[in-house]
């Protein structure tokens, strides 16, 4: 079985050195890369070439090992890391790269391999007052006079404590936070970023093009970035993008095209799971065994609490996860839930053409 080998992988994800032997030297253009026998300081093989490989191999410790052979009958051997980094087909989280994620979009801005970890920096996910003026912990309304780069602030709203709850998981320690101002400001990709974020205010309801920093800037300021990546400082009661992070752990996501996904088997609230999912019937009938099926297979989680909302002439009968029940204080009348979903079944204008809504942050299925 032939495969392509690409030693610039292995040097941009820090593998200077093979396991089993070689150095991989880096020339002047950017697909200049070669891998050095340490010894005869000779080419062994070059960026790109197709090697044959045979099977899988155990060393002296049990370690997993391959050997591919070139085209010259040089003979390269791979650990298994080494292997998944140069010629598997799953790819590699990049920096700079945008990315899907629980139904949001992320760039890293940081990666460390070694400690399998990266910084995703949102595109933003809500916008509001600062954090640390509005949030209950910590300013509740009045001029917070403090950072708050350390703080969780997945309890800022229900976007983002929602959010929090998809990302679990795969999330290196619970909690979303905002970047410090130091953070961003030897990090040319992180301002870039969080000033992607700002561009996209009015979509997020912000009164402005500026992204929130964690970072307080004195009186009743605190740092923002804006669209076109300059700081600036807002008023802590101002209406700006929020645009958490997280730290991941590589060591459980795949990448699969522009989307990530967990791996081991886990399951991970993705944008095409859902919170809530509901099947309209005629108020005299129940719901199928194939109808239970396929809503459970939709949803966040393996377990779920039975639902049921009237309209006029109609029902909408299903399930909702104990997570979406949580962010609703279990009470679907005052939360607004129920009129959410009757409007809905009352009036096909107000349908959308793939059945998917979203109310507070969580993702709902209501097929017709």
């Amino acid at each position: 079985m032939k495969k392509r080998v690409s030693l610039k992988n292995l040097f941009e994800r820090g593998t200077l050195c093979l396991e089993f032997g070689g150095t991989i030297f880096h020339g002047e253009s950017d697909n200049d890369y070669d891998l050095i026998n340490d010894t005869t300081q000779e080419v062994i093989i070059r960026n790109d070439e197709q090697l044959e490989f045979g099977e899988w191999c155990h060393d002296e410790t049990d370690g997993k090992f391959i050997v591919g052979t070139s085209d010259s009958g040089e003979k390269v051997y791979f650990s298994k890391e080494e292997y998944e980094r140069a010629v598997s087909e799953k790819r590699t989280i990049e920096l700079g790269k945008e990315y899907l994620f629980a139904g949001y979009r992320w760039v890293p801005v940081e990666i460390n391999e070694n400690w399998h970890v990266a910084v995703m920096q949102s595109l933003g996910v809500t916008a509001g007052p600062w954090p640390g003026f509005s949030m209950e912990n910590l300013g509740n309304g009045n001029h917070y006079t403090h950072n708050i780069d350390e703080y969780d602030i997945s309890k800022y709203d229900d976007k983002t404590y929602a959010l929090m709850k998809q990302i679990k998981p795969v999330s290196l320690i619970d909690g979303l936070y905002l970047p410090g101002f130091e953070d961003i400001k030897d990090n040319q990709l992180w301002k870039d970023t969080l000033a992607r974020a700002a561009s996209h205010g009015s979509s997020f309801g912000a009164s402005g093009s500026y992204a929130w920093t964690g970072t307080y800037r004195g009186s009743s300021y605190a740092w923002v970035v804006s669209s076109v990546g300059s700081a600036y400082y807002n008023n802590q009661s101002d209406s700006c993008v929020v645009p958490v992070a997280f730290n991941v752990n590589l060591s459980k996501i795949e990448i699969v095209g522009d989307k990530i996904i967990i791996k081991d088997g886990e399951k991970l609230q993705t944008s095409q799971a859902f919170g809530i999912t509901l099947v309209e019937k005629p108020n005299v009938d129940g719901l199928t065994k194939a109808e239970v099926m396929e809503m459970y297979d939709q949803m966040n989680g393996d377990e779920a609490y039975p639902l049921e909302i009237s309209g006029c002439e109609t029902s909408a009968m299903g399930f909702i996860t104990p997570e979406a029940a949580e962010i609703l204080n279990y009470d679907y009348q005052e939360s607004g839930l129920n009129d959410f979903v009757a409007v809905i079944l009352d009036d096909m204008n107000n349908e959308s053409e793939d059945g998917t809504y979203e109310f507070r942050g969580i993702r709902i299925h209501l097929s017709r």
